[in-house]
């Protein structure tokens, strides 16, 4: 939605606190990402060292990072062996850059004290735009009031600058035209354990038992009615990750019922 602020992921910082400081667990990262994408948002940015794609035994369930890589929501930050020590760029600083260049929001518990004095943008961001969270099991969970009691609301803070005060008269005319809808978009990213139970699992070191399903990331609010070929491209893409032929009959459905997306 084109009101909403870049939402800019810390994922290390996600991922080792989803795994308990034991482990670096790549599903904290999938469900941040799936919180955002159900709250509206389609520009997020998730940054990981690339050493971290490489196989470890601390570091669980690497496909959710090879998803979010294929659908462009994952940008890997520069790292090498040389001589056998590895040399790696300080992924906090392509957070702050990010959120510098898009006007976006941090997703971190990291203070970035040690960058306060870099620059006066730099500065700004880390008094005004991070947004703290915590897991409770895995539900993630950030509060109503990232700036404190007296700061705005987390609709407000996670609104593009200028956008608050068109945004009620916006949504009132896409009523009137039928084309708003409160309701979660059909087309996201989903979080979908393979186990029977649907409750939330424990963290555990080495579960392996989801996967998580990343469709269309470049929605808009406001879209254009898709055209016959890009219905096309939509429905190969959807067939790709659906290829069942009950899911293929749900997919045309859908494309069917919302030609706007």
């Amino acid at each position: 939605k084109p009101y909403l602020k870049h939402v800019i992921i810390d994922g290390s910082n996600v991922a080792i606190s989803h795994g308990l400081r034991k482990f670096f667990s790549c599903r904290g990262i999938a469900i941040a990402v799936d919180y955002f994408w159900k709250r509206g948002h389609r520009n997020i940015t998730v940054f990981v060292p690339q050493w971290r794609t490489r196989r470890d035994p601390n570091i669980t369930e690497q496909d959710f990072l090879t998803q979010l890589q294929d659908v462009g929501i994952l940008s890997l930050t520069p790292a090498r062996m040389v001589l056998g020590a590895r040399i790696a760029a300080h992924d906090d600083r392509f957070l702050l850059h990010l959120a510098d260049k898009t006007g976006g929001v941090i997703v971190t518990n990291d203070n970035f004290r040690e960058f306060v004095t870099e620059s006066l943008a730099w500065r700004e961001i880390i008094q005004k735009r991070l947004l703290q969270y915590t897991f409770a099991g895995d539900i993630f969970m950030v509060p109503d009031d990232p700036l404190g009691r007296n700061g705005p609301r987390l609709d407000d803070f996670l609104r593009s600058e200028g956008s608050s005060r068109d945004f009620r008269s916006a949504r009132k005319a896409l009523q009137s035209s039928g084309q708003y809808s409160s309701e979660t978009p059909s087309f996201m990213p989903v979080f979908k354990p393979t186990s029977s139970s649907q409750q939330p699992r424990n963290r555990v070191h080495g579960d392996h038992s989801s996967t998580w399903l990343p469709l269309e990331t470049d929605m808009e609010a406001i879209p254009l009615q898709r055209s016959a070929s890009e219905t096309v491209q939509l429905r190969e893409a959807l067939i790709k990750i659906f290829p069942d032929f009950e899911q293929r009959q749900k997919i045309d459905q859908i494309l069917a019922d919302h030609p706007f997306m």
